[in-house]
């Protein structure tokens, strides 16, 4: 297969992976606003938005960094770079976990929200590495299909 194929191919892969999850946004969204009250569709939706805002500051993009020296160097030092980054990703969390945790209950704030939220930011950086490491090997409809079934789970 020429490159521009396998090009186009992996382009057509990521589109389908990328637009999916937002057209089961834009369907999903009538169903939660008409069966939540206001009050905890703007929690949801306050928890959702916390833990995708702050995934990038608090995990360092860490996943774009293994993406882009698993495309750059050879596969023998593949396992440097993803034992690396889920280890710096689970140290990194549970940092965050214990401060947050020390800052919300000194602030009076709703402990179980603190908790979910950072349960889904924890479960979303790993997944966030864990697609990066798949596309560094090059397994793009892996890829796109677990984006799709993340974001799937992530609406219900």
């Amino acid at each position: 297969m020429t490159k521009n194929k396998i090009l186009a191919k992996n382009t057509i892969i990521l589109t389908i992976g990328q637009f999916i999850p937002k057209l089961l946004a834009i369907i999903t969204l009538p169903i939660l606003t008409k069966s939540f009250s206001t009050e905890d569709y703007g929690i949801y939706d306050l928890i959702i938005s916390f833990a995708s805002l702050l995934l990038p500051i608090m995990t360092l993009l860490v996943q774009q960094a293994v993406f882009r020296f698993m495309i750059s160097e050879k596969k023998e030092k593949y396992t440097k770079y993803i034992s690396t980054s889920i280890f710096f990703v689970l140290i990194l969390s549970i940092c965050i976990f214990i401060i947050v945790t020390i800052v919300g209950t000194k602030t009076n704030q709703r402990l179980d929200l603190l908790i979910l939220a950072m349960l889904l930011y924890f479960f979303e950086s790993i997944y966030d590495v864990m697609g990066q490491i798949a596309r560094g090997y090059g397994k793009n409809l892996i890829y796109s299909i677990a984006v799709i079934i993340y974001s799937t789970i992530n609406m219900s």
